[in-house]
C-alpha cells in the first residue's frame, strides 16, 4: 500500500510538471492566443489519422473555403482520395509560425477540412492554416478547420503508403454491402464512420452498442487472440508468440489509424491479454494502471477524455469480475457461452455510471443487445481483417470474405433494430453528478442481485439466522444457527 501510495504521488507530479511545462511553453501560449482571438494560424503538422469522408449531410464548417460537401455516388467510389470532398483527420501540430519565427508544438487535434485537402493522405507532413476552437468546452481539445489549400513538405514512408493503399481499397470493396450495415462493417473492421447516418447513430445509441460503430478494445482482443492461438497451433515458442502478437497489434492499430481511441484499446487490450497469456492472472489491474498513467503521461489531456474513463472503467470491469460471472453462468450452459456473456456484462455494469454524464439515458436492453450480438463480433473482425490484404489481389476471394463479414454485420444491425423498438428501450434518468450516482447505485443493486444468485445456500442460511433471531431470541437462534450449520 505504501509503495502504491508513493509510485501514484511521483505520477501525480510528474504529469503536474509536464502540464506546467507545455503551459509556459511559448509555442502553446501563441496557440491559446490563437484560439481565444479566433484567429488562423500557421502551422506544421503530421496526418497523424486516416482521413475520414465528411457524411453527405455534413455541411461546411465555419471558416471553410470553397463549396459544401457534394452528394457522392459512383464517382466517389473510383476515386482514391477520401478528401476528395471533403475529409477529417486527427493531425499532431510540430510547430507553429511562418519562415524562422517558428516555435515548437506538440499537440493533437481533430482537423476538418473541405475540398482544398484533396491531395492529403496518412503519414503526410504539410504546411496547414487552421483556425482552432476548443472543443465541447473541454479545456485542451481542440478542432480546427483548414482554411487554405495546404502545402506538402514530405510525403508518408512507405509502411503509411501501404496501410492506407489498404483502408481505402478494402472501402471501396465493402460498398458492396450497402446500407447501414455495410457502414457497420467499415466501422468495425477499420473505424470508419463515413457512412454512418444519424439514423442509424441512434439506433445503436439506444440499443448501447455505440462501440461497435469504431474499432475498440474487443476487435484488438479479437486479433491478438487468433494470432496466439495460431502461433501456438504450430508449437511456436512462448517469447516469439508474445513478441510476434504484439507486432501484429501494433500493425493492426496504425491500419485502424492511430487516434486516441485506438491508443487506448491497442495498450489496454495488450496490458491485459499479455498478463492472462504469462499466466500471472493477478497483475491485470496493475498494469491496466501502468497502462493508463503511462497515456496519461504522454497525453495529459487525455485526463478530460470521457471516452478513456470509459475504456479504463471498461478493462478494469473485465478483469474484476468476468472471470467469476462466467463461472457462475457456466452452471446453466457452456463455458464458452458463459465467458462470451460475461464479458460484455461486466463491462456495462462499470461503464453504466460514465454513459450517464454523455447521454442522460437509461438503456434498459443494452446487456441483452451486446450479449445477443457477442458472437457475431469475432466474425465480423476476422473476416475483414483477413480481407484486407486480400483486397490488392485480384480474385473474388477478398469480396467473399467481405460478403460474409457483410452477413454478420446484418445480424448486428437486425438485433439492434428489433431491441431498439421494445417498450421502454430508452428511459429518461437525472443528468450531471446525480445521475452519475445515482446509476452506481443502480449498478451496485444489479450487481447484489447477481451475488445472491450465485449463492444461494449462504442466502437460505442468512434467512434462517434471521427468522430464528426474530423467533426464538438471541440464545437459541445462536443454538439454531449451529445446528444448520452441522
Amino acid at each position: 500500500m505504501a509503495a502504491g501510495l508513493v509510485l501514484g504521488v511521483l505520477v501525480a507530479l510528474v504529469g503536474c510538471l509536464l502540464g506546467l511545462v507545455r503551459t509556459a511553453d511559448p509555442g502553446q501560449r501563441q496557440l491559446w492566443s490563437a484560439v481565444r482571438a479566433r484567429q488562423a494560424v500557421t502551422v506544421l503538422a503530421t496526418v497523424a489519422g486516416h482521413p475520414e469522408a465528411l457524411p453527405q449531410n455534413q455541411g461546411q464548417d465555419d471558416g471553410a473555403t470553397g463549396q459544401g460537401v457534394p452528394p457522392r455516388g459512383t464517382r466517389e467510389l473510383l476515386d482514391e482520395s477520401p478528401c476528395a470532398h471533403g475529409c477529417r483527420f486527427a493531425a499532431r501540430l510540430q510547430r507553429i509560425g511562418s519562415g524562422d519565427a517558428r516555435r515548437i508544438l506538440d499537440l493533437a487535434v481533430d482537423v476538418q477540412c473541405q475540398r482544398v485537402c484533396t491531395a492529403l493522405r496518412y503519414g503526410q507532413e504539410a504546411e496547414l492554416m487552421l483556425r482552432l476552437k476548443e472543443r465541447d468546452g473541454r479545456p485542451g481539445s481542440l478542432s480546427a478547420t483548414v482554411v487554405a489549400k495546404p502545402r506538402l513538405l514530405a510525403a508518408p514512408s512507405l509502411f503509411e503508403a501501404v496501410v492506407s493503399r489498404l483502408r481505402q481499397r478494402f472501402l471501396r470493396s465493402s460498398r458492396a454491402v450497402a446500407g447501414d450495415p455495410g457502414a457497420l462493417l467499415d466501422g468495425m473492421v477499420l473505424g470508419d464512420r463515413s457512412r454512418a447516418s444519424p439514423a442509424s447513430a441512434a439506433v445503436m445509441t439506444t440499443t448501447g452498442l455505440t462501440h461497435l460503430t469504431a474499432v475498440s478494445g474487443a476487435n484488438c482482443s479479437v486479433v491478438f487472440a487468433s494470432v496466439v492461438l495460431l502461433l501456438r497451433g504450430v508449437r511456436v515458442s512462448r517469447p516469439v508468440v508474445m513478441l510476434l502478437s504484439l507486432l501484429s497489434l501494433a500493425a493492426f492499430g496504425a491500419l485502424v489509424g492511430p487516434d486516441s481511441s485506438v491508443l487506448r484499446a491497442v495498450v489496454m487490450s495488450a496490458a491485459g491479454l499479455v498478463v492472462m497469456m504469462g499466466g500471472h492472472r493477478g497483475r491485470g489491474l496493475p498494469l491496466l494502471c501502468v497502462s493508463a498513467s503511462g497515456l496519461l503521461l504522454a497525453e495529459p489531456w487525455l485526463a478530460w477524455d470521457l471516452g478513456f474513463a470509459l475504456s479504463v472503467a471498461a478493462t478494469a470491469g473485465i478483469l474484476v469480475s468476468a472471470q467469476g460471472l462466467a463461472q457462475w453462468l457456466g452452471r446453466w450452459m457452456p463455458y464458452a457461452m458463459a465467458l462470451g456473456l460475461s464479458i460484455p456484462l461486466a463491462a456495462n455494469l462499470a461503464c453504466a455510471p460514465l454513459l450517464v454524464l454523455i447521454q442522460p439515458q437509461l438503456t434498459p436492453y443494452s446487456m441483452l443487445a451486446n450479449a445477443l450480438t457477442a458472437p457475431l463480433v469475432a466474425p465480423v473482425t476476422l473476416l475483414g481483417t483477413a480481407a484486407l490484404p486480400l483486397t490488392l489481389v485480384p480474385g473474388p476471394l477478398g469480396g467473399l470474405l467481405i460478403g460474409w463479414a457483410g452477413l454478420a454485420t446484418q445480424g448486428i444491425w437486425t438485433i439492434a433494430q428489433v431491441v431498439s423498438g421494445l417498450p421502454g428501450a430508452l428511459v429518461d434518468w437525472p443528468p450531471g453528478v446525480l445521475g452519475l450516482i445515482t446509476m452506481a447505485v443502480f449498478g451496485a443493486c444489479q450487481v447484489g442481485s447477481l451475488w445472491l444468485l450465485a449463492h444461494p445456500r449462504t442466502v437460505v442460511g442468512f434467512y434462517r439466522r434471521a427468522h430464528a433471531l426474530l423467533r426464538d431470541g438471541p440464545r437459541r437462534s445462536t443454538s439454531e444457527a449451529g445446528r444448520v450449520q452441522t
